[in-house]
């Protein structure tokens, strides 16, 4: 199954927007930011990912009625989802729902050693043999 890849502009915006509003099941998201700092940084590019499409967002189309919209699926799915609230919030941003789930924890309890292990999802897919499509598909 291939996913479509559509960066989002002002004329496709209000689309994107009306098939969130459709769509059911599980979105993914994403952030990329000027750094790691939790308080400076901020969030330049967001990517969501729900119905075999993802969308990449920048800073402008990052907007509350985008994170007002992700509330009705099922899951939001994110590595590290925590980190990603905090930049989207430097930006006045807020979530407010509960139908979160961080592939990160998930990735921690899964681990079957005590050794320390990387538990980043690139270093995860590997150990695990993954290819990139079939993380995407699970």
């Amino acid at each position: 199954m291939l996913y479509k890849r559509i960066i989002i502009t002002a004329d496709n915006y209000k689309s994107m927007l009306e098939h969130m509003t459709r769509a059911t099941g599980w979105l993914s998201f994403d952030t990329e930011t000027t750094g790691l700092h939790l308080k400076a940084d901020k969030p330049f590019l967001m990517t969501i990912t729900f119905d075999n499409t993802t969308y990449a967002l920048e800073r402008e189309y990052m907007t509350q009625k985008v994170l007002d919209k992700m509330k009705h699926f099922d899951l939001v799915f994110g590595h590290n989802i925590k980190f990603d609230l905090h930049m989207l919030a430097n930006i006045g941003l807020d979530y407010k729902w509960n139908n979160l789930a961080d592939t990160m924890i998930l990735a921690r309890l899964s681990l079957e050693t005590d050794e320390m292990q990387t538990i980043a999802l690139k270093d995860t897919r590997l150990r695990n043999n993954l290819s990139v499509q079939q993380v995407l598909m699970k």
